[in-house]
């Protein structure tokens, strides 16, 4: 994985800075330039693809399935035409930073400063109305009134923005030279869904609005929901120890709790050379867990903060331990089932028909096609997840502003997590949480970073907008899709 490193402590997020600062004044290019190293060092700290390789803490082919044709995402959503073009942002050494990490924030400077920060609609019914006969009024008991309402709300009208949206999707994926993206923003009076570049480089295939990409280290927010539903059904507890679970080094001193919030004090298995040299091939569980297990504690459970993917797949054999079921069925029945994610489903246990958007690293100025290079036992509930543009969007407005939790859990989830020191984090429980400047307000959300893919999800309460931005490129850099959607939108 790639590692970024940075401190989790809130109030040092380079982003914030930024966002400061005049910047309607400064150049699209140098505030591309800038919020490109800032957004992924603040926010990976909440996801875990940044080192992934998310963050220190900071399936197919086609167009959108037919059930999710009643959203109206706009005009001209698919940009899936367009190409991207040389240059951007400078090739990376493929040779340095190891395998990006299962899904993710990029892992914390390790005994350094604490991680850092970083579903929608109905279906409206797809059928008609009933022939009224013409000249006369319906019968009296034809049940018109029961037709309307079994019609459900009316569609959401076209976004005003799909125009410059669509346009600044195609220029910024040509300044930065990336492979292909797909990206959607929801928000009041406007929800809208788009695609540029290329899914399949060898067989030219576009990227259209539905495809599904891996999401690695976003997986998170989806583990971190189960756990938090079981101790709201007092399975299990916030301060359990995992000595109870899983055999584990110092199990009896470290809490659920820390897993969540990266205070564990465990080791990154994914960001290992043994790990990465073997990569592509199937893990067992024990084989994982066996390589956290031979290095000592960074430091004391609950003292600092280090990301770490071996957190958030212990959280998975606590989830199978707890439930008696594999972790894929708990996230399909509590989670996906639920909520309508139709198009989403963990690799390796699980599949949908269709492809997967191919994943691209740049080497030497060309793409080489890394789809492969990890596999997914590997990154499982760390990081292994397939999903799609309008189901992240449903994901997050259920997990942020619904009903995957009760209230006391979608707070202690929400909530910045707390050092002894009285250093606060950039972190909650499985969420990267900011502060952000010129009216942004409170931001949620997660990175995810993996070979061959950059993406990333995010809720800004205080506007009650959700913005997502999948690339298959392992160079890009979403967070400035993410920030032209807002000044396209208005938001700054």
């Amino acid at each position: 994985m790639t590692e970024i490193r940075t401190p989790l402590v809130r109030g040092v997020s380079p982003y914030s800075v930024a966002l400061a600062g005049d910047m309607r004044g400064a150049s699209r290019s140098g505030l591309h330039a800038l919020l490109s190293v800032a957004l992924a060092l603040s926010m990976c700290a909440s996801a875990a693809s940044c080192g992934d390789d998310d963050a220190t803490i900071a399936a197919r082919d086609g167009a959108m399935p037919d059930a999710r044709l009643d959203r109206d995402v706009g005009s001209g959503a698919d940009l899936g035409s367009s190409t991207p073009t040389d240059g951007g942002i400078p090739d990376v050494d493929a040779g340095g930073d190891p395998l990006i990490d299962a899904g993710g924030d990029p892992p914390i400077d390790a005994g350094g400063d604490p991680p850092i920060d970083a579903g929608g609609d109905p279906p409206v019914d797809a059928g008609e109305d009933p022939p009224v006969d013409a000249g006369e009024d319906p019968p009296a008991d034809a049940g018109s009134d029961a037709a309307a309402d079994d019609a459900g709300p009316p569609p959401p009208p076209p976004c005003p923005h799909a125009g410059a949206l669509e346009a600044s999707t195609v220029a910024e994926l040509a300044r930065q030279g990336i492979s292909g993206v797909a990206l959607g923003i929801d928000m009041p009076g406007c929800l809208w869904m788009g695609a540029a570049g290329l899914a399949d480089r060898a067989a030219g295939r576009a990227v259209v609005p539905g495809d599904r990409f891996p999401i690695a280290s976003i997986t998170k927010t989806f583990t971190a929901a189960v756990i938090l539903q079981l101790v709201d059904e007092g399975r299990l507890d916030l301060g359990d120890t995992i000595d109870a679970f899983v055999a584990f080094p110092s199990g009896d001193r470290i809490t659920i709790r820390h897993l969540l919030a990266h205070t564990s004090g465990i080791a990154d298995y994914f960001n290992r050379p043994d790990v990465l040299a073997r990569a592509a091939e199937p893990w067992t569980r024990d084989e994982v867990l066996d390589v956290a297990r031979a290095v000592p504690l960074a430091f004391a459970p609950g003292s600092a903060a280090e990301y770490s993917n071996t957190n958030y797949f212990v959280l998975g054999v606590v989830i199978e331990a707890v439930t008696g079921n594999p972790y894929h069925e708990e996230v399909r029945r509590r989670l996906l089932e639920p909520h309508g994610l139709d198009d989403t489903y963990l690799a390796g246990p699980e599949s949908l028909p269709g492809a997967v958007v191919r994943g691209y690293a740049r080497v030497g100025g060309d793409f080489v096609d890394v789809t492969d290079d990890v596999h997914p036992s590997l990154t499982w509930a760390a990081g292994g997840l397939v999903s799609t543009v309008d189901d992240l969007d449903r994901w997050a407005r259920a997990l942020f502003a619904g009903t995957v939790l009760s209230p006391a859990m979608r707070t202690a989830m929400l909530t910045p997590e707390r050092l002894p020191t009285g250093a606060v984090l950039n972190v909650g429980l499985g969420v990267s949480i900011e502060d952000l400047p010129r009216g942004l307000g409170r931001y949620y959300g997660h990175l995810g970073r993996i070979q061959g893919y950059y993406l990333q999800l995010g809720y800004l309460p205080d506007h009650d907008a959700v913005m997502v931005q999948l690339t298959n490129d392992q160079d890009g850099a979403p967070n400035t899709f993410m920030t032209e959607m807002w000044m396209v939108v208005g938001l700054i």
